[in-house]
């Protein structure tokens, strides 16, 4: 019986599976058997079809899948051709054009984002005496832990309110690890940054731009009551230090981190002078890693002094102590600090942008 059908064709093993379903129908109700013992008499076979029918789909699923795979890495080894990327890109014109007269997609190429970011409004870089409205009532530089990523965005980045984060620095490694100059000094004399050139480097030990120089000198016991800052513009030493520390947990997610980061350093220093920090970003945060820094925010033109005018909006100064992040909009704000006195100092810094 299974030698005969095996030489039988589809269609003819069908009809015969659809008589023996007739066939098995009419026995049952000869037998006067109700729906529901019917329907437990026929399970095992309903659900032997059922589960073959599984196998098919994913059986099917699994070759759709393979076929594609194959397919990608054939056109990414293809494409790294020159001649397969201008074909490429002849194809990718001619259908641009075929789509123009169901969708004009030629207004896209002036589009600053083709997603736009909630936290982007545009002031075109213009501060009106209208602006100072939003420092003109601050006294003090507010500070605050727990504070939720709503809140922040809101009350504070929104409203061009500096604040400090006393809890922001809590789990990162480096304050985990008791990470202090000693350490930093260690990590960028690393063979992997030997080449790794900084950006906005300023000290008072005389070393012409030469970071092998200054991490030589800062070093050395012998060398007493110095200050360094520079910027990580370097992608690797950026990217060796970001491996100490974490995005601030109550920035919203729209908010984009710069890839340079800086670094703020010091040992027994005892000048008056503030240093400016010349980050450029929407929004900038500085983190007192170790020791501690005199902090102070003048609002810019024209809410402050240098308007000419009586300022609407006063200076904010205030100590950074150790785990703590100020954090601020470069749209109103600049940032000068001082390093504490007589101790080692070692604080971080960094940019977000969200045009």
């Amino acid at each position: 019986m299974a030698a005969a059908a095996g030489g039988l064709s589809e269609r003819e093993r069908l009809a015969a599976l659809d008589r023996e379903l007739v066939s098995l129908r009419e026995y049952c109700q000869q037998a006067e058997m109700t729906p529901e013992q019917m329907r437990r008499a026929l399970q095992p076979l309903v659900s032997a079809v059922n589960w073959s029918s599984a196998r098919q789909i994913v059986r099917r699923v699994v070759g759709v899948l393979a076929v594609l795979v194959v397919l990608a890495a054939a056109l990414a080894l293809v494409g790294r051709t020159q001649t397969a990327q201008q074909t490429a890109h002849t194809y990718a014109r001619i259908a641009l054009v075929k789509l123009l007269p169901y969708w004009d997609w030629t207004g896209l190429h002036e589009l600053p984002c083709l997603l736009e970011n909630p936290m982007f409004e545009s002031v075109s870089g213009h501060r009106t005496e209208d602006t100072c409205e939003l420092c003109e009532s601050l006294d003090e530089l507010e500070r605050l832990s727990n504070v939720s990523v709503a809140a922040f965005t809101e009350n504070y980045l929104r409203q061009d309110r500096p604040v400090i984060v006393t809890d922001a620095t809590h789990d990162w490694p480096l304050m985990e690890d008791h990470f202090d100059r000693h350490q930093l000094i260690q990590l960028f004399s690393e063979p992997r940054l030997a080449d790794a050139e900084p950006c906005e480097l300023q000290t008072n030990l005389k070393v012409r731009g030469d970071m092998h120089l200054l991490l030589s000198k800062m070093a050395n016991p012998v060398v007493k009551k110095w200050f360094a800052q520079w910027d990580n513009c370097d992608k690797r030493a950026a990217k060796a230090l970001r491996t100490l520390y974490r995005r601030p947990y109550f920035l919203p997610a729209m908010v984009d981190t710069s890839d340079s980061n800086w670094v703020l350093v010091s040992a027994n220093y005892t000048g008056n002078v503030y240093k400016m920090l010349p980050m450029v970003s929407d929004m900038v945060w500085m983190a007192q890693v170790r020791g501690s820094s005199t902090v102070r925010l003048t609002p810019r033109e024209p809410c402050g002094l240098d308007s000419g005018a009586p300022p609407a909006c006063r200076e904010l100064a205030e100590t950074l102590h150790e785990g703590e992040i100020l954090i601020f909009t470069d749209f109103l704000w600049m940032l000068e600090y001082l390093p504490g006195h007589g101790t080692d100092n070692v604080a971080l810094g960094a940019g977000g942008f969200w045009e």
